[in-house]
């Protein structure tokens, strides 16, 4: 190697010394870490270095902006006017290709920065909203398919349903936050579910007064088109469940505050041959570890697709055998997700695992969990499922301590 050789080297290797180091990655896995990236990560990491910027502007087409947990925590602050400035002028430059937004704060901030047009929108998430505002939303993005929003604590506003009607391609619906519809705005929304016969997935998982009757009334227009539904089923019946059962094309259910729930409300629900995805929340009634076993025996003589993903949350008379029986009908689940069990011990997890040869994550959170410090650092570093095991924050709220010693999190804070 000659002299000439040997400095050019040298000059190359000078130069990706100085080029960061993340752009040392193929291109493809690059955008892939910005894409993930919330915006006010988007925002500081523009200002590392001319690539990063460059990058981002151009790859910038889907903007979920600012819903990291510290804005949530902290309503009060306020977004950084540059940070505003920066997102209006992507906004603007990109209106023609941006096609997902999530806002968690005051909507009219929101309206603030908006072009006037963006025709690919599609996905839109937002904190409260009135009639009036959302009239606005629809002049700039008619072509909403997906909207997820929050309402007031009673719901009074009577022109909100007409004007999601205007909303002809909407096929996702969630309403967050706990609320209770006025009768006339009960009304309302079933006349819109009956005009929307595209309507795939439905989500009203904290609605305070949704009776059987009601129940009935918003489902049965939607029952052949809805693919997910997440509900509060408090005031419900296990008799109710078949409401329910009659959405035969579900592949995912979430049933939240299931406190009525039955064993024939289950059998009910086994007829849904199509459902993947089950999450159940507050069964603190029912003798859960045998009605489990008889709904995912059901299921089988249904001809049931296999479940891959199983969520139970503040299910106290669930057990480890339970679980154990649950998985011998389970060969394909991916997902299991147990959380506030009292009486799941994490004894069984090894076995839980083998018997899914599919799952990739595991999550045991403020369960009572009786595992020794090895065996705790053997499941974490488990290769080829996840396994997240929040024993910590159960030890420290179910152990015995004075309350000069009580934590912020003892205190609820």
């Amino acid at each position: 190697m000659d002299d000439f050789d040997r400095s050019r080297i040298i000059i190359a290797a000078k130069e990706i010394n100085k080029q960061c180091f993340v752009f040392r990655l193929p291109f493809h896995i690059v955008k892939d870490i910005i894409r993930n990236l919330d915006a006010p990560a988007k925002l500081q990491a523009r200002e590392a270095c001319k690539q990063f910027q460059a990058v981002i502007d151009e790859h910038w087409d889907d903007i979920p902006i600012f819903h990291s947990l510290k804005f949530f925590l902290r309503p009060s602050c306020k977004v950084k006017s540059d940070d505003i400035d920066v997102l209006k002028e992507l906004l603007i430059e990109k209106s023609n290709r941006i096609s997902s937004i999530t806002w968690k704060w005051s909507i009219d901030e929101l309206l603030e920065i908006l072009p006037e047009s963006m025709p690919r929108l599609e996905v839109l998430k937002l904190s409260s909203v009135s009639s009036g505002q959302l009239c606005k939303v629809y002049n700039i993005a008619p072509n909403l398919k997906d909207f997820t929003f929050e309402r007031e604590r009673v719901d009074e506003d009577n022109q909100f349903w007409p004007t999601v009607q205007k909303f002809k391609q909407l096929t996702a619906l969630r309403m967050e936050d706990c609320f209770e519809m006025t009768l006339p705005n009960i009304s309302s929304l079933m006349d819109y579910l009956k005009s929307n016969e595209n309507l795939s997935c439905f989500a009203i998982p904290n609605m305070y007064n949704l009776t059987a009757e009601i129940a009935t009334g918003l489902l049965t227009p939607i029952k052949n088109s809805l693919t997910e539904l997440t509900m509060s089923v408090a005031d419900l019946q296990g008799q109710d469940m078949l409401v329910i059962s009659r959405c035969w094309k579900l592949r995912k259910l979430g049933l939240h505050d299931a406190v009525h729930l039955t064993e024939q409300g289950l059998v009910h629900l086994s007829k849904l041959t199509n459902l993947e995805d089950f999450q159940i929340t507050f069964v603190d009634e029912l003798a859960i570890d045998t009605a489990m076993r008889n709904f995912f025996v059901e299921r089988q003589k249904n001809g049931c697709v296999p479940l891959r993903k199983l969520g139970i949350d503040t299910c106290y008379l669930l057990t480890d055998n339970g679980v154990d029986e649950i998985l011998d009908f389970c060969p394909k689940l991916h997902t299991l997700n147990l959380s506030d069990c009292d009486k799941i011990s994490g004894e069984f997890i090894d076995a839980w695992v083998t018997k899914c040869p599919l799952m990739v994550s595991l999550t045991l959170r403020y369960c009572s969990l009786k595992l020794s410090e090895a065996e705790l650092k053997r499941h974490k570093e488990n290769k080829r499922v996840k396994i997240n095991l929040d024993y910590d924050l159960f030890n420290s709220r179910v152990k015995k301590v004075e309350p000069l010693q009580m934590s912020d999190d003892d205190n609820g804070l």
